[in-house]
């Protein structure tokens, strides 16, 4: 009873470090900083005013066919109970930090199945602190719904294999089903689901039932895609409408095998990144082993099985992806991650109290001690960067931002007086600019060899995209802030000027610091 207590609060104290930064930024200043939170926030408002699933942003507010719609709705919600804009932000963030104790729960049942016992409670704390987990609790993304439905299905799974129940399969199915509709992603979830049902427990009725429970879901949305997306990267710059096109992008089979290893190589260094803030190269590398020697050890864990060919299915399919792999991408696999190296301490500490004998050499010993040693390092070392991390990083770029905010509200001003409503605009973050100023906008995308230059090269290319891009739709007004010049050289920034003066683009307004409008010449 003092042991669940204990852990209990321990795990109750991890919330509030969370709780803690989401109240601080209850505004959400930093809305649109992440990309993604933007698009779910106004299709969000477009569900909850019966305007369909679109981009109410966007130049014809197309349907969205990026985003499967759960979380959305999920966020529509908070449209219905406050359609005030941005006064419903407070309600919204409540909203999305709830995810992290409901992950939090979820670990914890999940480190207690697969026999953890009383290390379940800091397992399970120690999750819920990780860098990326607090950085998601402050955002409107869709990642830590995604893991938590993922972990619910894998060990609803689990148990229906366990006890070869066709409702169990089918509560699976229906998690799965749910996953997919909040990331596309949850298409690994599925197929290697139903895969380690046949091919692990020989369940193969079961398997059959958890697809084509699944499948329902799959069939909608792809469909949904087909007919209300528009084909392929349009435009001299262009953006993607759907992820189909992302993966089909006409790439040479040289490119797509040298962004795979790009893949990997960043993929390990984000797997480590996921516990220790800013981890240097040797301790990634490091870390990495002893994930995969623990997760090794879990193949002879029955509960953790499905969860580790789900795991292996969702990295290959990180690493042909055509996208970098990021922190947040890693989250799908940071429960398994943790109890593989959980595992592997605890192996370790049995070999050192084990009597001596075969199970206890000197090297054995030795071994065991190092590895205790190494973990231990890494803890000390990865709570001194989450605490930089929450004391420091974090409150200091909720200040940015909300400064940011005040300088756009600037900027908004002289909008709204000098530009009329169907103006279009590029920008950086056009939900934002749409919901101060009513006017519409979109961003151009980078196409994917992009993704792998440097940030320099990244903010060159976006900003030289923009004439090509407002041609293509239709647009008349860029709003060019700072931040997207940030870190680039005076030489630089002055060149990319006269690009955009060459091509066409007239200075009409600096109206706050660090912000500059432009206008198509032809428009004057």
């Amino acid at each position: 009873m003092i042991k669940r207590l204990a852990g209990l609060t321990l795990l109750v104290a991890a919330w509030l470090v969370s709780a803690n930064l989401v109240w601080q930024a209850r505004d959400m200043p930093h809305l649109g900083a992440a990309h993604d939170d933007q698009y779910y926030w106004i299709t969000a408002k477009s569900l909850a005013e019966g305007q369909g699933y679109r981009t109410l942003s966007a130049p014809g507010r197309p349907y969205h066919t990026m985003y499967p719609p759960l979380y959305p709705a999920l966020l529509s919600v908070i449209w219905r109970l406050d359609p005030a804009y941005p006064h419903n932000l407070v309600l919204a963030s409540l909203l999305n930090w709830c995810a992290v104790p409901l992950l939090g729960w979820i670990g914890w049942c999940y480190f207690r199945r697969i026999g953890l016992g009383w290390l379940a409670w800091p397992s399970a704390a120690v999750m819920t602190v990780l860098p990326i987990v607090v950085i998601s609790g402050l955002r409107l993304m869709s990642d830590l719904l995604f893991c938590s439905l993922l972990l619910l299905t894998l060990m609803t799974l689990e148990r229906a294999a366990d006890a070869g129940s066709t409702w169990w399969t089918v509560g699976a199915g229906l998690l799965a089903s749910a996953a997919y509709l909040t990331r596309s992603a949850g298409l690994v979830v599925v197929f290697s689901g139903a895969l380690a049902l046949a091919v692990l427990y020989r369940r193969y009725r079961h398997a059959m039932i958890f697809a084509a429970i699944s499948a329902p879901s799959i069939a909608a949305w792809t469909l949904w895609v087909r007919f209300h997306s528009t084909a392929g990267f349009t435009g001299a710059s262009g953006a993607f409408s759907n992820y189909t096109d992302v993966l089909f992008e006409s790439l040479s089979l040289n490119a797509r095998m040298a962004m795979a290893w790009q893949n990997a190589v960043v993929l390990s260094r984000a797997a480590a990144s996921t516990f220790i803030f800013s981890a240097p190269d040797w301790l990634a590398g490091a870390l990495d082993i002893a994930i995969v020697a623990g997760a090794a050890a879990l193949i002879r864990v029955r509960g953790a099985r499905i969860y580790l060919i789900v795991a292996a299915a969702y990295v290959a399919a990180l690493i042909v992806w055509p996208f970098p792999p990021d922190q947040r991408l890693v989250m799908p696999v940071l429960p398994l991650m943790i109890a593989a190296l959980v595992s592997l301490a605890h192996t370790a500490l049995q070999r050192i109290n084990a009597p001596r004998g075969k199970t206890r050499t000197r090297a054995t010993l030795a071994a065991s001690l190092l590895l205790i040693a190494f973990l231990g390092g890494a803890i000390v070392w990865g709570a001194a960067g989450d605490y930089v991390l929450v004391r420091l990083v974090l409150p200091r770029f909720i200040a940015d931002t909300r400064q940011e905010r005040v300088s756009d509200e600037l900027a908004t001003r002289w909008i709204l007086a000098n530009t009329p409503p169907t103006a279009g605009f590029v920008s950086d973050r056009p939900v934002i600019l749409y919901l101060d100023t009513g006017r519409n906008g979109s961003a151009p995308d980078l196409k994917t060899p992009d993704w792998y230059l440097s940030e320099e090269h990244r903010k060159v290319d976006w900003v030289r995209s923009i004439p090509a891009f407002l041609k293509d739709r239709a647009l008349r007004y860029a709003l060019v802030r700072d931040r997207n010049l940030t870190g680039l050289s005076k030489e630089r920034r002055a060149e990319l000027q006269q690009s955009l003066l060459q091509a066409g683009l007239v200075p009409r307004a600096s109206p706050c610091e660090g912000c500059v409008i432009y206008e198509m010449a032809e428009h004057r």
